[in-house]
């Protein structure tokens, strides 16, 4: 019960982040619209209209072209030798897998574990 109902609050966080991530991607989008606007009309008043229009263009098609570049780097991660991709993605029995937590909680569960292990030999 525990379980299904950590797992309906991690539903919840996500989608709140989902709503809140969309309205900012919204806003953004709004004001990098004003921002172009607002460089063509200073380009405008510098140039001419139709290079204004190339400036402004061009800077919004290289800063597309850029950011597709980067969202089309993967990084791959080479498994140790003599491990197979299973073996090496597998989680330990009894812990969830990784897939359901990212990898800052990871870590943080990891030094925490790591911490609490290294407690238990010592008295207060």
């Amino acid at each position: 019960m525990i379980f299904l109902e950590m797992i309906q609050a991690r539903i919840a966080l996500a989608v709140r982040r989902a709503v809140w991530g969309g309205v900012g991607a919204f806003m953004i989008l709004i004001g990098l619209g004003f921002l172009g606007a607002a460089g063509f009309i200073a380009l405008a008043a510098a140039t001419d209209a139709l290079t204004a229009a190339l400036i402004i263009g061009g800077g919004f098609f290289g800063i597309g072209l850029l950011i597709l570049g980067i969202a089309s780097l993967r990084r791959h991660r080479i498994p140790a030798r003599g491990t197979t991709k299973a073996a090496a993605t597998a989680a330990p029995p009894g812990s969830m897998s990784s897939a359901m937590l990212p990898a800052a909680v990871q870590a943080f569960i990891v030094g925490l574990s790591a911490g609490i292990a290294s407690g238990r030999g010592r008295r207060r």
